[in-house]
C-alpha cells in the first residue's frame, strides 16, 4: 500500500493549522497570516503561503514514506517558489516606497481586512476597483496550483536509483506563471495617483 497520500493529507492537516493558529495568535484572526501591515489581505502573501504549504507538505509525506529525505525538486518546481518568493519581496519593496509617499490606501483596524483586498487596486485613487493584474494572476496561480497538485498526487513517487524525484512541471507553465508575476509587479509599480 502507498502510504503517501494518507502522510500528505495529514502533514497538509497540520500544515493548516498552525498556518491557521500563526495567523490567528498574531492577528487575531484564522486568516491572519494573510494580512499584510496596512491591515490588507495580501495576493503575495496568499502565493507564497499556498505554494510553500503544497510543496512542504508533500516533501514531508514523501520523506516519510519512502523513509528518505533524498528527494528531487525539478528545477521547474524551484523556478515557481523562486517566482513567488521574488514577487512576494518586490511587492513588498513596492509597497514600501509607495507608502514612504503616502499613496497607498490602508485600513484602520485587522477586522477590516478582507479577502476582496487581494483584487482591489491599493492606492488612495483605485483601492475601490478591482486590479487585473491581481486577477489574471490568481487564476494562472490557481489553475498552475491544482493543476500541481493533482500531479502530485499521481505521481509515482517511490525512490528510483536511490532518488525520489517530484513530477516535472511545463516550462511553458513555468513561463506563463513568471510573466503574470512580472505583469502583477510592473502593474502595482506604476504610480496611478
Amino acid at each position: 500500500m502507498n502510504a503517501i497520500p494518507l502522510y500528505w493529507i495529514i502533514s497538509l492537516f497540520v500544515m493548516l493549522c498552525i498556518l491557521l493558529g500563526i495567523g490567528g495568535k498574531i492577528n487575531g484572526r484564522w486568516l491572519g497570516i494573510l494580512i499584510d501591515s496596512r491591515k490588507k489581505m495580501s495576493l503575495s502573501r496568499l502565493q507564497l503561503v499556498v505554494w510553500s504549504w503544497l510543496i512542504i507538505s508533500s516533501f514531508f509525506a514523501i520523506g516519510i514514506a519512502n523513509h528518505s529525505m533524498n528527494i528531487e525538486l525539478t528545477p521547474q518546481v524551484w523556478a515557481l517558489l523562486g517566482i513567488s518568493i521574488g514577487s512576494a519581496a518586490g511587492a513588498i519593496a513596492i509597497k514600501g516606497k509607495k507608502q514612504a509617499q503616502k499613496l497607498l490606501d490602508s485600513k484602520d483596524k485587522i477586522a477590516e481586512a478582507n479577502l476582496s483586498d487581494m483584487f482591489k487596486g491599493e492606492e488612495e485613487t483605485d483601492h475601490k476597483y478591482v486590479d487585473m493584474t491581481k486577477t489574471q494572476m490568481f487564476f494562472f496561480s490557481l489553475a498552475a496550483f491544482f493543476g500541481y497538485a493533482w500531479a502530485l498526487w499521481y505521481a509515482d513517487l517511490s525512490v528510483k536509483v536511490g532518488i525520489i524525484k517530484f513530477p516535472e512541471l511545463s516550462p511553458s507553465m513555468v513561463t506563463i506563471i513568471g510573466i503574470s508575476h512580472a505583469g502583477y509587479l510592473a502593474g502595482k509599480a506604476v504610480i496611478k495617483s
